[in-house]
């Protein structure tokens, strides 16, 4: 029953005349407002305190019901004890003197959401407005408040159940409030069994159908309850148990749908015929109703209303977060963007770099083409130019190498510059395309045509155009094979090891297998001819690192364990013989994948088989000195950094989960946290290093705290505070740098309290200071100026001077 409704038309019956002329000590009948399946509202005046209040009283059908009685005031009881703004605050609650229990509220002024989301799409329909336009925002960003609404709710141990879009209320100075805690409960609460019904066949009527007491003992188990639109499978199959957080979170996701539709998922079905779409996976994309949604959008709520609760969002904050991310036109968790809308997005965040760089592009463009040309032109000359027409093939393939992709290399390290490096491989993609397809009967010609395909499959996969680099590879292979000579069989072996890794990546292990089995015997002749040189080795390694990868893919820990010794060994003997810096680091890379993956897979199988090995920590640790090796020859190597990271979680996890080692795993953090400062000092102009390294720093002092070093834990929080300072003078607008930095100042002061209280209060002060203003609720802000302002409450005993 929506209670607060005052917008224009009363749209409910009207309360019987005798309930309305009954005053209730303070408060004196006005006029009726609603009348629900439960309880009655009314407008009254509050004598006290001059102002109209909403009073909710028992229906007289009720009244008499002890079990809705004490749903009755377990609905006060509930709303009463969630104190905030999107709850409607209660304001007294007592028995009247026909002895029917009722409880006055804020009166609202407002309409429901489900009124505001039909205006919406009737303005779509009559091309009033776009779809994606300010008012989809304005109901997101209100989306967005129920969401706060609930994650503040569930912090609190309380469930609604009910939520629905009739049950959001929008009030007209920008208030958004959830109302209709009648069917809440709290979690941990016991739940008391009684007989299961059959599941209905009709639409669940619009009250609840199962209460909860002031008890909150009353829930039945197999009896379904909510309203079917918008009740999650759990709800609706009557599975009491498996109800939790992310059940709400499955109706604020119908919510959404509604939004983006214009009807909720299962709008107009009985119960059974929910219950047989949501679990046929039969409910419609949002996308494919309203062809307009975004794809992101579209995402977010797929995942909402997942069937299963592991693969919904886990917590309303994360919902919220995902919702504020479109609104900001960053990224969402939800969806994996596709380079072409990475781009766009990117573009529209910064049209005067993507100025400057399309030029740049055009130019980068013009001396591939101008490369071309001459190649064509020389080709038309006698035999004694063909010499010439390959040096400027390789020319080309040079300019492109170093002037497309070397710049993309280079920008890895350049902030937000993710889809201007894109579009540089596209462009190198589309370089290396126009040479492949140069003709020529020039056998040296043709090898460097298969050599600039192997290089335009690799760009290809790492702009994630996978079936593009397979065809490029095919075309590497066939030329190579025709060619058929022993400097062909190495390239050759490497295609097919490469073609064998795209397979993998797509799934498909049976194309992946028969490719590498074809490429070994290859790769044995490319060992013999070579006399098992540093680059034959390494190749081997690579095969057999393949191997070891699609045995692990498949389970098969056994094989894929020894796959990875034998290529671990012949990378040593490749690192043995290598005399070329460039060479080493590549072995040393893959010899680090090679070690790492070995300990994985001897993980799972001591997982498997219940017993111990003591070589994975040899193996991590093996592979975290291959990898320290690569980072700290060349800290801008983004491959062997990404790597090293992995190792250092990975063995902090082992380390902790079976070894509970947690010395050992304090001590990879704290190495995290030394190769960040290298990071930071190397490129202080980035103040996202400088974000990393202040978490890292204050998630050691944490873990200081919790056992017992305060001192040590201080010394790391000065650190990060002191970084945090840098960081606000670089960019103080973003919200992820106040909220670590205000983390930092928290922590300092809160340490600081006992030994240096005047030092305390300044970092408290600055905690609160450093918090974004602004109306929205933010609660990690709250926390945060929450628990500063607590403890500066505590230094009022303590003499600061």
């Amino acid at each position: 029953m929506n209670a607060e409704t005052m917008d224009g038309e009363d749209p409910f019956q009207t309360q019987p005349s005798q309930t309305q002329t009954e005053n209730r000590g303070r408060y004196q009948f006005r006029r009726a407002l609603a009348v629900g399946g439960l309880g009655v509202v009314s407008i009254y005046f509050d004598t006290e305190l001059n102002r109209e209040v909403a009073l909710k009283e028992i229906r007289e059908q009720c009244a008499d019901d002890p079990r809705h009685r004490d749903s009755f005031c377990a609905e006060a009881e509930v709303t009463g004890l969630l104190e905030h703004p999107g709850v409607v605050p209660i304001y007294s609650m007592g028995t009247g003197v026909n002895g029917r229990p009722y409880y006055a509220m804020r009166l609202i002024t407002g309409s429901e959401l489900r009124n505001h989301i039909k205006q919406f799409h009737e303005a779509v329909a009559a091309g009033k407005e776009s779809f994606v336009g300010p008012r989809l925002r304005q109901l997101l960003q209100r989306l967005i408040d129920v969401c706060n609404v609930l994650h503040y709710a569930h912090s609190r141990g309380v469930l609604h159940r009910d939520l629905k879009s009739n049950n959001v209320m929008l009030g007209r100075y920008g208030e958004t409030l959830v109302i209709d805690w009648g069917l809440a409960k709290t979690t941990g609460s016991s739940e008391v069994e009684y007989e299961s019904t059959p599941a209905a066949t009709e639409p669940l009527p619009e009250s609840p159908v199962s209460v909860s007491s002031s008890k909150l003992d009353d829930t039945r188990v197999g009896t379904a309850m909510g309203t079917i639109a918008y009740a999650p499978p759990e709800q609706l199959n009557g599975r009491i148990q498996d109800i939790d957080s992310r059940s709400d979170l499955y109706s604020i996701g119908a919510m959404l749908y509604e939004i983006l539709t214009g009807n909720p998922p299962c709008k107009g079905m009985s119960l059974t015929q929910a219950l047989k779409a949501i679990e046929s996976g039969s409910i419609p994309a949002a996308i494919e109703v309203q062809t307009s949604t975004p794809r992101s959008l579209n995402a977010i709520a797929a995942k909402s209303i997942s069937r299963l609760r592991e693969n919904r969002y886990q917590s309303a904050g994360e919902l919220r977060d995902d919702l504020q991310r479109w609104l900001d036109d960053e990224p969402v968790s939800a969806y994996q963007e596709s380079p072409l809308e990475r781009l766009y997005r990117w573009k529209r965040q910064h049209e005067t770099f993507v100025r400057w760089a399309t030029v740049s592009l055009i130019l980068l463009t013009l001396t591939s083409l101008f490369a071309v040309h001459r190649i064509n032109q020389a080709r038309k000359q006698q035999q004694q130019a063909r010499g010439e027409a390959t040096e400027l093939y390789k020319l080309a393939r040079q300019a492109t190498d170093r002037l497309l992709t070397g710049a993309s290399e280079r920008l890895k390290e350049v902030p937000d510059a993710t889809d201007v490096r894109e579009q540089l491989l596209t462009d190198a993609a589309e370089s290396y395309q126009r040479m492949a397809e140069f003709p020529s009967r020039e056998p040296e010609l043709r090898r460097e045509s298969a050599a600039v395909s192997l290089e335009l499959a690799k760009v290809q996969r790492e702009l994630g155009l996978i079936p593009n680099a397979l065809a490029s590879l095919s075309n590497a292979s066939k030329i190579l094979q025709e060619l058929d000579t022993k400097q062909d069989h190495r390239m050759l072996a490497r295609v097919m090891i490469e073609s064998s890794r795209l397979h993998a990546d797509q799934g498909d292990t049976a194309a992946a297998t028969t490719t590498l089995t074809r490429a070994m015997p290859i790769v044995d002749q490319v060992m013999i001819d070579s006399r098992t040189s540093a680059d034959a080795l390494l190749l081997r390694g690579q095969a057999m690192i393949q191997k070891g990868v699609i045995a692990f893919d498949e389970q098969r820990w056994l094989p894929a364990v020894e796959a990875f010794e034998s290529a671990s060994r012949s990378l040593r003997d490749a690192m043995d013989k290598s005399i070329e810096p460039g060479l080493n680091r590549e072995i040393r890379f893959e010899l680090t994948r090679a070690l790492n993956n070995e300990a994985l897979g001897r993980l799972e199988l001591m997982w498997s088989t219940q017993t111990t090995d003591k070589r994975i920590a040899d193996r991590y640790q093996d592979a975290i000195e291959q990898a320290r090796w690569l980072v700290t020859r060349d800290p801008n190597d983004i491959a062997a950094a990404k790597e090293y990271a992995l190792l250092l979680r990975n063995y902090a996890e082992h380390l902790q989960l079976d070894v509970a080692d947690i010395d050992g795993a304090k001590s990879l953090f704290a190495e995290s946290i030394q190769f960040f400062s290298g990071m930071v000092e190397k490129y202080p102009a980035i103040p996202q290093l400088k974000e990393r390294q202040v978490l890292a720093l204050t998630g050691l002092g944490n873990l200081l705290i919790d056992q017992g070093d305060v001192d040590a834990a201080i010394s790391q929080y000065e650190r990060a505070v002191k970084l945090a300072d840098q960081m606000l003078l670089q960019n103080s607008v973003q919200l992820s740098f106040r909220r670590c930095a205000a983390q930092a100042y928290l922590a300092l002061g809160t340490s600081l309290v006992s030994s240096k209280p005047a030092v305390a209060e300044a970092n408290l002060h600055k905690a609160i200071e450093t918090l974004p203003n602004t109306n929205e609720t933010l609660d990690w802000a709250d926390e945060i100026r929450q628990n500063a302002e607590q403890t500066l409450k505590q230094l009022d005993t303590v003499d600061v001077s």
